[in-house]
Protein backbone atom coordinates (compact mmCIF):
# COMPACT_ATOMS: atom_id res chain seq x y z
CA UNK A 1 0.00 0.00 0.00
CA UNK A 2 2.90 2.38 0.70
CA UNK A 3 4.73 1.65 -2.17
CA UNK A 4 1.46 2.38 -4.36
CA UNK A 5 0.90 5.77 -2.53
CA UNK A 6 4.58 6.56 -3.05
CA UNK A 7 4.20 6.01 -7.28
CA UNK A 8 0.54 6.40 -8.33
CA UNK A 9 -0.80 10.36 -9.10
CA UNK A 10 -4.02 9.44 -8.59
CA UNK A 11 -3.25 8.92 -4.75
CA UNK A 12 -1.72 12.71 -4.77
CA UNK A 13 -3.33 15.57 -2.81
CA UNK A 14 -6.12 16.64 -4.86
CA UNK A 15 -7.84 19.38 -2.41
CA UNK A 16 -4.95 21.41 -1.21
CA UNK A 17 -4.34 24.81 -3.44
CA UNK A 18 -0.55 25.36 -3.79
CA UNK A 19 0.30 28.84 -2.55
CA UNK A 20 3.38 31.44 -2.80
CA UNK A 21 5.97 30.71 -0.27
CA UNK A 22 4.58 26.83 -0.14
CA UNK A 23 7.87 24.02 -0.53
CA UNK A 24 7.21 22.00 -3.34
CA UNK A 25 8.45 18.74 -4.19
CA UNK A 26 8.72 17.05 -7.91
CA UNK A 27 9.85 13.93 -8.80
CA UNK A 28 9.60 12.35 -12.54
CA UNK A 29 9.82 8.30 -11.59
CA UNK A 30 11.55 7.32 -15.43
CA UNK A 31 13.89 10.21 -14.42
CA UNK A 32 15.47 7.85 -11.64
CA UNK A 33 16.60 11.55 -10.28
CA UNK A 34 16.27 13.00 -6.69
CA UNK A 35 13.46 14.91 -6.38
CA UNK A 36 13.75 18.43 -6.59
CA UNK A 37 12.43 21.00 -4.02
CA UNK A 38 11.61 24.22 -4.72
CA UNK A 39 9.59 27.22 -3.02
CA UNK A 40 6.87 28.31 -4.68
CA UNK A 41 8.06 32.23 -5.87
CA UNK A 42 6.36 35.66 -5.02
CA UNK A 43 4.73 35.33 -8.58
CA UNK A 44 3.41 31.83 -8.13
CA UNK A 45 5.47 30.24 -10.16
CA UNK A 46 8.08 26.87 -9.92
CA UNK A 47 11.03 25.81 -12.12
CA UNK A 48 10.37 22.21 -13.62
CA UNK A 49 12.82 19.66 -14.64
CA UNK A 50 13.15 20.01 -17.90
CA UNK A 51 10.35 22.91 -18.83
CA UNK A 52 11.58 25.64 -16.97
CA UNK A 53 8.69 28.47 -15.20
CA UNK A 54 5.69 26.78 -14.54
CA UNK A 55 2.57 28.56 -13.15
CA UNK A 56 1.37 26.71 -10.12
CA UNK A 57 -0.31 29.13 -7.30
CA UNK A 58 -4.28 27.53 -7.00
CA UNK A 59 -3.28 23.83 -8.49
CA UNK A 60 -3.62 21.19 -6.31
CA UNK A 61 -0.41 18.95 -6.46
CA UNK A 62 -2.21 16.11 -8.39
CA UNK A 63 -3.80 18.97 -10.66
CA UNK A 64 -0.13 20.56 -11.13
CA UNK A 65 1.49 16.76 -11.19
CA UNK A 66 -0.95 15.95 -14.04
CA UNK A 67 0.10 19.16 -16.07
CA UNK A 68 3.51 18.52 -15.79
CA UNK A 69 2.97 15.08 -17.07
CA UNK A 70 1.38 15.98 -20.74
CA UNK A 71 4.11 18.68 -21.02
CA UNK A 72 6.97 16.32 -20.38
CA UNK A 73 5.01 13.36 -22.60
CA UNK A 74 5.03 15.88 -25.24
CA UNK A 75 8.09 16.97 -25.05
CA UNK A 76 10.81 14.89 -23.35
CA UNK A 77 9.50 11.27 -22.07
CA UNK A 78 7.00 8.57 -23.65
CA UNK A 79 5.62 8.45 -20.24
CA UNK A 80 6.07 10.30 -17.38
CA UNK A 81 4.62 9.73 -13.79
CA UNK A 82 5.70 12.72 -11.93
CA UNK A 83 4.90 12.75 -8.08
CA UNK A 84 3.98 16.56 -6.66
CA UNK A 85 3.75 16.75 -2.79
CA UNK A 86 3.86 20.16 -0.93
CA UNK A 87 5.10 21.26 2.65
CA UNK A 88 3.05 24.72 3.51
CA UNK A 89 5.44 27.25 4.91
CA UNK A 90 2.66 30.07 5.05
CA UNK A 91 2.80 31.88 8.37
CA UNK A 92 -0.06 32.16 10.66
CA UNK A 93 0.27 34.59 14.09
CA UNK A 94 3.72 33.95 13.67
CA UNK A 95 3.92 30.91 14.05
CA UNK A 96 4.44 28.09 10.64
CA UNK A 97 1.61 25.97 9.81
CA UNK A 98 1.82 22.49 10.46
CA UNK A 99 4.29 22.58 13.27
CA UNK A 100 6.91 22.92 10.44
CA UNK A 101 10.18 24.90 11.39
CA UNK A 102 10.10 28.08 9.75
CA UNK A 103 12.68 27.85 6.40
CA UNK A 104 14.91 30.49 5.27
CA UNK A 105 16.28 30.62 1.92
CA UNK A 106 16.59 32.16 -1.24
CA UNK A 107 15.93 31.09 -4.94
CA UNK A 108 17.83 30.88 -7.80
CA UNK A 109 16.35 29.88 -11.44
CA UNK A 110 17.68 29.75 -14.59
CA UNK A 111 21.03 29.49 -16.31
CA UNK A 112 22.80 27.65 -13.41
CA UNK A 113 23.90 24.48 -12.80
CA UNK A 114 21.55 23.74 -10.09
CA UNK A 115 18.61 25.23 -9.71
CA UNK A 116 16.32 25.62 -6.61
CA UNK A 117 16.05 26.91 -3.10
CA UNK A 118 19.43 27.35 -1.14
CA UNK A 119 19.09 27.96 2.44
CA UNK A 120 20.24 31.05 4.44
CA UNK A 121 22.49 30.63 6.49
CA UNK A 122 21.56 32.57 10.21
CA UNK A 123 23.82 35.31 10.98
CA UNK A 124 25.90 34.99 7.40
CA UNK A 125 26.20 37.01 4.62
CA UNK A 126 25.33 35.53 1.23
CA UNK A 127 26.28 37.99 -2.13
CA UNK A 128 25.28 37.24 -5.91
CA UNK A 129 28.67 35.64 -6.27
CA UNK A 130 28.64 32.70 -3.40
CA UNK A 131 25.24 32.06 -4.22
CA UNK A 132 26.34 31.32 -7.97
CA UNK A 133 29.57 29.21 -6.30
CA UNK A 134 27.04 27.15 -4.59
CA UNK A 135 25.08 26.18 -7.82
CA UNK A 136 27.82 25.46 -9.64
CA UNK A 137 28.05 28.52 -11.52
CA UNK A 138 26.56 30.01 -14.00
CA UNK A 139 25.24 27.98 -17.59
CA UNK A 140 25.19 30.63 -19.71
CA UNK A 141 26.89 30.64 -23.12
CA UNK A 142 27.82 34.54 -22.75
CA UNK A 143 30.68 35.32 -20.18
CA UNK A 144 28.63 38.24 -18.00
CA UNK A 145 24.78 36.55 -17.82
CA UNK A 146 22.02 38.82 -17.17
CA UNK A 147 21.11 38.41 -13.72
CA UNK A 148 18.16 39.72 -11.33
CA UNK A 149 16.99 39.75 -8.05
CA UNK A 150 13.31 40.40 -7.19
CA UNK A 151 12.85 41.08 -3.48
CA UNK A 152 9.91 42.07 -1.80
CA UNK A 153 9.92 45.13 0.21
CA UNK A 154 7.16 46.59 1.88
CA UNK A 155 5.95 48.89 -1.29
CA UNK A 156 5.31 45.92 -3.18
CA UNK A 157 8.07 43.59 -5.48
CA UNK A 158 10.98 45.57 -6.85
CA UNK A 159 13.43 44.03 -9.36
CA UNK A 160 17.01 44.56 -8.89
CA UNK A 161 19.37 44.46 -11.74
CA UNK A 162 22.48 42.79 -11.17
CA UNK A 163 25.90 44.41 -12.38
CA UNK A 164 27.40 41.48 -13.80
CA UNK A 165 30.58 42.72 -15.08
CA UNK A 166 31.58 44.74 -12.18
CA UNK A 167 30.62 42.11 -9.65
CA UNK A 168 31.72 38.57 -11.40
CA UNK A 169 34.33 39.34 -13.87
CA UNK A 170 36.07 42.24 -11.98
CA UNK A 171 35.43 41.02 -8.76
CA UNK A 172 34.75 44.09 -7.05
CA UNK A 173 32.78 43.48 -4.09
CA UNK A 174 30.53 46.53 -4.02
CA UNK A 175 29.15 45.90 -6.53
CA UNK A 176 28.58 41.75 -5.58
CA UNK A 177 24.90 42.36 -3.75
CA UNK A 178 24.03 41.28 -0.73
CA UNK A 179 20.88 38.85 -0.32
CA UNK A 180 18.42 38.75 1.51
CA UNK A 181 15.83 36.20 2.93
CA UNK A 182 13.41 35.26 0.65
CA UNK A 183 15.18 36.78 -2.25
CA UNK A 184 14.59 35.05 -6.11
CA UNK A 185 17.46 35.67 -8.10
CA UNK A 186 17.41 35.34 -12.08
CA UNK A 187 20.31 34.30 -14.56
CA UNK A 188 19.37 34.53 -17.94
Amino acid sequence: MIAEVLTKMETLDNSYPIQAGDLVSIRILEDKRDAFKQKVSPAGEIQAPYLGLFKSTGLTPRKLAFKLKAQLEEKFFPTATVLVTVEKLVMTDGQPTGGCPKLEFVILYGAVAKAGHFDFPRNADVTISSLLHRAGGHTSKQKTPKIKIIRKTPQGYKCILVNTQAALNENRSDYDLFLRIDDVVIVE
